[in-house]
C-alpha cells in the first residue's frame, strides 16, 4: 500500500508563485506610475524595470541573485546613457558621465556587500585587492591614470577614467561575491540570457517585426546600412544599435553556451536552452553582416572544440555537436547564400583602404608620442593633426589605438592583462569539475575571438563590451578562488 501523497502547498507560497506575485505587483505599480506621470518611453521602461526587480528579488528571497541578473543581462542598455558629441572636423563620440540602471545596481550590490562585511568580520578577510590577477589589473589601471598626463583634453580622459572606475567596481564585486556553485551557474545563465535577448531582437529587426531604433533607448539617429554588390542591406544591431558592436558582444557571450553543450552530465533542459541561445545567436551574427564577428565565432568555436575533445568523457558529445551545428549552419547558408556572398566578395574595397589609412595615421600619432601616447581617450582630439589617408573615426584596431592613446607603456599593460587572463583560464581548464572546466574553456575561446576582433574594430573602447570583459575577468578570479579553497579543504 503506497502512502498518501502530501497535499501541494499553495502556489503563492512556492518560489514560482512568489515570482509571479512579484512580477504582477512590480509591473502594475510601475505601469501606474508611468501612466500617471506621463513619462517618456525611456523613463517608463526604467520605472517599470526598477520596480519590477526589487519586488521579484524580495519575494523570491534572492536579492543578490536578482540584482546580479540586472547587472549582467542589462549591460547592453548602458549604451543609452549620456554621451558627448565632440565638435571636431567630422564627428567623435566619447563616453559621457551619466547615471543609469548599471550605477543603481552597483550601489545596491555594494550596499549588500558592505552590510555582510559589517555583520560578519570573516567577510573582510576574503577581500583580496593585490594578489594574483589583481596585480596585473592594478598595473593597467595605474598606467591608464598615467596616460592622462599628456592629454590635451583632460575632460575626455576623465570620461574614460569614469568608465574604468565602473568597470573596476564590476570586477571587484564579481570576483569577491561569486562563491557557491549555485551562484556560478546562475551567473552563466545571466550571460546567456543577455546574449539571447539581443539575438532575438536582431532577428525581429531583420524581419521588420521590431523597430531598428527606439527613441530614448537606442541611438535613433544611427541606422547602419551598407551596399554590398550593388544591393542595399540593413545591418540590425539589437539594443546595441551598431552591428559591429553587437557582433563582439555576441562573440564574447555565445562561447559559454557552446562550451556547456559538451558536458554529457549537464541538465537536459539547460542544454536545450544553450542550443537555443547558440542557434539564435549565430543566426543574428549572420544577419548583422559583421565579417569580424564571423571570424570571431569561428576562432572561438574551433578553440572550444579542440579543448573539449581533449576530455575523453566529452568526445562523443563533441561529435554530436559538430554534426548538429553543421546541419544548422548549412541551413543558414542556403537561406542567406546571396547576402553572405555579397558581403564577403561584394563589399566596397574603399572600406579596407580607409582602414589601412586609419592605421597609418594612428601609427604616426604614436611615433610622435612613443611612451605615454597622445593621452587617454584623446585619439580623435588629436586626429585632425594626423589624418592623411584615413577618415575622422577612431582607428579600427584596438592594438594600434592603445599605442596611439597610451603609448608603448599602455600597449604593454594591455597585452599583459590579456595574456595573464589567458594563462589563468587555460590553467582552469584542467580542473576536475566539468562545469568549471567548461566555463574556463569558454573564456579561452571568447578571449581568442576577442583578440581577433581587435584587429578590425575598437570594440574594447565601447563601454558595453568593456563592462562585459571585466565581469568575465572577475568571474575568472572567483573560479580561481573556488579552486584554491577546494584544494585547501582537500589538503586538510
Amino acid at each position: 500500500m503506497q502512502p498518501a501523497s502530501l497535499p501541494k502547498p499553495p502556489f503563492l507560497t512556492t518560489e514560482s508563485g512568489r515570482l509571479v506575485l512579484g512580477a504582477a505587483i512590480g509591473l502594475s505599480v510601475g505601469a501606474y506610475i508611468s501612466v500617471a506621470m506621463q513619462l517618456p518611453l525611456r523613463w517608463t521602461v526604467s520605472v517599470v524595470i526598477g520596480l519590477l526587480f526589487p519586488f521579484l528579488a524580495v519575494l523570491s528571497g534572492g536579492v543578490k541573485r536578482f540584482f546580479t541578473a540586472i547587472l549582467i543581462v542589462a549591460i547592453p542598455f548602458a549604451l543609452s546613457q549620456k554621451m558627448l558629441i565632440y565638435p571636431l572636423e567630422g564627428f567623435h563620440i566619447s563616453n559621457g558621465i551619466g547615471f543609469g540602471h548599471l550605477d543603481f545596481t552597483l550601489i545596491v550590490l555594494y550596499a549588500l556587500w558592505a552590510i555582510r562585511m559589517v555583520a560578519f568580520p570573516e567577510e573582510r578577510k576574503r577581500l583580496r585587492l593585490f594578489s594574483g590577477f589583481n596585480r596585473t589589473v592594478c598595473f593597467y589601471v595605474a598606467v591608464s591614470f598615467l596616460c592622462v598626463l599628456p592629454a590635451q583634453d583632460r575632460m575626455l580622459s576623465i570620461f574614460e577614467l569614469v568608465k574604468l572606475f565602473k568597470a573596476m567596481l564590476i570586477f571587484l564585486w564579481v570576483s569577491n561575491n561569486l562563491r557557491t556553485m549555485k551562484e556560478h551557474r546562475a551567473f552563466v545563465l545571466f550571460i546567456l540570457m543577455g546574449a539571447n535577448l539581443q539575438a532575438i531582437i536582431v532577428i525581429l529587426q531583420a524581419f521588420g517585426l521590431f523597430p531598428v531604433a527606439i527613441e530614448g533607448i537606442t541611438l535613433k539617429e544611427i541606422s547602419v546600412e551598407a551596399y554590398f554588390h550593388g544591393r542595399l542591406y540593413t545591418r540590425p544591431g539589437g539594443i546595441l544599435q551598431h552591428s559591429n558592436l553587437l557582433s563582439l558582444y555576441l562573440g564574447m557571450s555565445l562561447p559559454f553556451a557552446f562550451s556547456l553543450l559538451h558536458r554529457p552530465d549537464e541538465d537536459r533542459w539547460f542544454r536545450r536552452y544553450c542550443w537555443f541561445v547558440l542557434l539564435t545567436g549565430v543566426f543574428a551574427l549572420v544577419l548583422c553582416f559583421s565579417r569580424a564577428g564571423w571570424f570571431n565565432m569561428a576562432i572561438s568555436t574551433t578553440t572550444i572544440l579542440f579543448l573539449c575533445y581533449r576530455r575523453i568523457e566529452s568526445r562523443e558529445q563533441v561529435t554530436r555537436t559538430v554534426f548538429v551545428l553543421a546541419i544548422a549552419l548549412g541551413a543558414i547558408l542556403i537561406y542567406l547564400w546571396t547576402p553572405i556572398m555579397d558581403r564577403v566578395f561584394g563589399s566596397n574595397p574603399d572600406m579596407l583602404t580607409q582602414r589601412w589609412g586609419m592605421n597609418r595615421d594612428a601609427l604616426r600619432m604614436w611615433l610622435d608620442h612613443p611612451f605615454l601616447g597622445a593621452g587617454l581617450n584623446n585619439f580623435c582630439r588629436m586626429l585632425p593633426d594626423y589624418v592623411e589617408e584615413g577618415i575622422f573615426l577612431p582607428v579600427h584596431n584596438t592594438y594600434v589605438l592603445h599605442l596611439a592613446e597610451m603609448g608603448l607603456i599602455g600597449f604593454i599593460a594591455y597585452l599583459l592583462l590579456i595574456f595573464s587572463f589567458l594563462r589563468r583560464t587555460l590553467r582552469l581548464t584542467h580542473v576536475r569539475d566539468g562545469f568549471r572546466s567548461a566555463i574556463a574553456i569558454a573564456m579561452v575561446g571568447s578571449m581568442l575571438g576577442t583578440l581577433e576582433d581587435g584587429f578590425f574594430s575598437f570594440g574594447w573602447k565601447w563601454w558595453v563590451t568593456f563592462y562585459l570583459f571585466w565581469a568575465v575577468a572577475g568571474w575568472m578570479v572567483a573560479l580561481e578562488r573556488f579552486r584554491d579553497e577546494e584544494d585547501e579543504e582537500n589538503s586538510n
